[in-house]
């Protein structure tokens, strides 16, 4: 498992849920 990829996955998660919130 590489640990950039699942960095970047998380963060990619994280945005998507932060837009989500945002967006109202």
């Amino acid at each position: 498992m590489n640990t950039l990829q699942s960095a970047i996955h998380h963060i990619e998660f994280w945005v998507s849920d932060l837009e989500e919130s945002i967006s109202f």
